[in-house]
């Protein structure tokens, strides 16, 4: 199968890789796995032929990788039309692997795909990560990013303004919502640190009557 012959070149060359058709065991809950590993990966290759068109999982694929803003990788390994290909994978250069094609120059093209911005896709697919769960748990603030990471994360997202794929909705709306309760902590400390003043105040000033 070409996938996992893709698969065991890639690894063998230093990079892991997750394959649906192997890793999600039957007993597994299969999408949460495909969600997972989609929201993990710092890219996402899609070996295209008329059974992957053809297939519902695998635009359902498509369709959730395009919704994380997903660096694309399409391999081509068998002929089709693409005007029947979601413009979101037709518009990015595709890679040929077919039959006549070079191998060798096609696992090249991949290898440089997969490499280009690499620490910005790895920052982004953690984040990523960190989001959502913190969706998971209903966006729950003590779950969002604080301190030094929060920092970092703001300016990936400033770095990533004018990359591709830019940040995604569900990462910007996470960074957004650590502002907010960095902002929130802060507020209630001045509030507290207020209280404490006036307190020590009012004390200050009731000693001094009684003396």
């Amino acid at each position: 199968m070409f996938a996992q012959q893709l698969r065991a070149a890639l690894t063998s060359r230093g990079r892991t890789v997750w394959l649906d058709t192997a890793d999600v065991v039957p007993t597994s809950l299969w999408r949460r796995d495909i969600i997972e590993a989609i929201e993990a990966a710092s890219a996402v290759i899609f070996v295209l032929s008329p059974e992957w068109l053809a297939s519902e999982l695998c635009q359902r694929e498509l369709q959730y990788a395009l919704q994380m803003h997903k660096k694309l990788v399409p391999v081509v390994y068998r002929h089709i039309d693409h005007r029947l290909v979601n413009p979101g994978l037709a518009s990015v250069n595709w890679i040929f692997a077919r039959e006549n094609d070079s191998a060798a120059m096609a696992l090249q093209s991949i290898l440089s795909a997969i490499n280009t911005d690499l620490d910005y896709l790895r920052e982004g697919s953690d984040l990523l990560v960190k989001a959502s769960q913190w969706n998971m748990r209903n966006r729950n603030p003590a779950y969002t990013l604080r301190g030094e990471a929060l920092r970092r994360a703001e300016q990936w997202q400033v770095f990533g303004a004018s990359k591709s794929p830019p940040p995604s909705p569900l990462q910007i709306e996470y960074i957004n919502a650590g502002r907010h309760a960095a902002a929130a902590r802060r507020r209630t400390m001045i509030t507290a640190l207020s209280v404490g003043i006036v307190v020590i105040v009012i004390l200050a000033i009731v000693v001094s009557i009684l003396r």
